[in-house]
């Protein structure tokens, strides 16, 4: 099996459902952004020794994987079947990393002014994976296209 299958050569690829979208449609600028935060925890982690911590960015990257299932059956155009199969518990999981964080937070002194991203190779690229975010609306969308 080859990991690339050339059925997006002509600006469209597929979704989940199996609807075929142009490469700028927001549902893709989504998948990308959750895509690249993935890719930057996967960096940070190279530079990690903390197990726990590593299985907590391990359990996250995984829910990563669901979130851009989810946003590639949207609601609208998909099956029922597929709906089901790739439902995210948004809730439940952003608990789960509440409990964590404040667990964390737990260790920490109280805070007196704001954290320079910095602390190492692996805390930087924590902080660089925390600012990750979407490159915005391109200019045809901002104009209402």
């Amino acid at each position: 099996m080859k990991i690339y299958t050339r059925s997006g050569d002509t600006g469209q690829a597929s979704l989940y459902n199996g609807e075929r979208l142009y490469k700028d449609d927001a549902v893709f600028q989504a998948l990308g952004d959750v895509d690249e935060l993935n890719s930057a925890l996967g960096v940070a982690m190279s530079f990690l020794t903390n197990k726990k911590l590593l299985e907590q960015l391990e359990a996250i990257q995984s829910r990563l994987i669901d979130v851009g299932s989810a946003v590639a059956t949207p609601l609208p155009s998909s099956p029922e079947a597929k709906l089901q199969r790739t439902h995210f518990h948004g809730a439940l999981h952003a608990q789960q990393l509440e409990a964590w964080i404040d667990a964390m937070d737990e260790q920490l002194p109280p805070l007196k002014n704001f954290i320079l991203p910095s602390g190492g190779r692996g805390s930087s690229a924590l902080h660089h994976a925390r600012s990750v975010r979407g490159g915005g609306l391109n200019e045809q969308q901002k104009n209402g296209g």
